[in-house]
């Protein structure tokens, strides 16, 4: 938090850079122009230089913005280290009396730069040719509910390829023209199902822009397999706990020395029950624990809580911490 860069252009290509988009005037009138960072070496708009104000018509216009004489780089991030020293500049139109947003507090809900609270014109590299956005993930097993936080409306959502009623679907309006849209599914899909949906974006949003928060899921028991869990839909960026049950059967439980339960690979840490007791908590390797005791002949439950680290977490964020999202009981037991 903290580090998310209020400039937006990045000039590490070398040379000359020109920047091309449309800006969309939602009423006509004059307009000032923001700069910060590296200063634009000329700004065009319709094809005109422009200054520090603008006159703008009520409608979509051409933008042009170049930089000169930026210093190429090869620039990769490392795990654990937050040292970006590109250049950068940014230009904005706000209508002529708005002020500047106030840059957030490191320690706000939001990870994001002070414009996304502001007034500023937004920009579209389609010039509002595109507003119509397709987008499809894997959820999470047992889905009952979710949540999507849309800039625009949602004309279409279908689930494992069945389209859903209106009559699931809450809207919630929002300002700006966000809505917040609740989906309520008939019956609990056991295993990960696929959702895909279409968005009529609003002015100035394209693509996963037009997704305004990340989508919320609610579920319960589910069935899936044992293994790393980020390879199953959208838990790979769940951080926290899952509960894997499963009964086997046992003969001559009595006359056994011995009986060792073995885990495999687990990320990160674990407790075992085995018939509703417990029988011990690994926070390392090896996973192994004696379940002489706990065990009888016939049916035995056996219930495996994993807890993940938080790099699933950090999947989601631009950081230099997201290392791995392995997680889950990999196994082989």
């Amino acid at each position: 938090k903290g580090k998310v860069d209020d400039r937006f252009f990045i000039l590490d290509k070398g040379k000359n850079q020109r920047f091309r988009t449309y800006v969309y005037a939602p009423k006509g009138g004059v307009y000032r122009i923001e700069s910060d960072g590296v200063l634009p070496q000329w700004i065009h708009v319709n094809g005109l230089e422009v200054k520090e104000t603008v006159h703008l018509k009520k409608g979509w216009h051409a933008l042009e913005v170049q930089y000169d004489r930026s210093e190429q780089l090869d620039y990769k991030p490392r795990t654990g280290l937050y040292n970006d020293t590109r250049l950068r500049g940014m230009v904005l139109f706000f209508p002529e009396k708005t002020p500047l947003p106030e840059k957030p507090s490191p320690y706000a809900d939001e990870v994001s730069s002070r414009w996304v609270t502001g007034k500023h014109l937004l920009f579209d590299p389609y010039g509002g040719t595109r507003n119509r956005w397709n987008f499809r993930f894997d959820a999470v097993p047992g889905l009952e509910e979710m949540t999507l936080v849309l800039q625009g409306e949602l004309t279409d959502l279908w689930i494992d390829g069945e389209k859903v009623a209106r009559s699931q679907i809450l809207r919630t309006p929002g300002k700006r023209g966000m809505n917040r849209y609740r989906v309520t599914l008939r019956k609990k899909k056991e295993r990960t199902a696929t959702v895909a949906f279409t968005v009529r974006a609003e002015k100035g949003y394209q693509g996963t822009a037009v997704v305004r928060e990340p989508v919320t899921l609610k579920t319960s028991t589910g069935l899936m397999k044992s293994g790393d869990w980020s390879q199953e839909g959208a838990l790979r960026y769940y951080s926290g706990g899952i509960r894997y049950r499963q009964s086997y059967e046992l003969n001559n439980t009595a006359g056994a020395k011995q009986i060792m339960l073995k885990l495999g690979e687990v990320v990160a840490t674990c407790e075992v029950t085995v018939n509703g007791q417990s029988a011990g908590v690994l926070i390392s390797p090896p996973y192994e624990l004696d379940i002489t005791g706990l065990v009888k002949d016939g049916k035995n439950d056996i219930e495996v809580l994993v807890y993940s680290t938080l790099s699933n977490h950090y999947q989601t964020i631009p950081t230099p911490y997201r290392g791995e999202p392995r997680a889950g009981l990999i196994g082989p037991v």
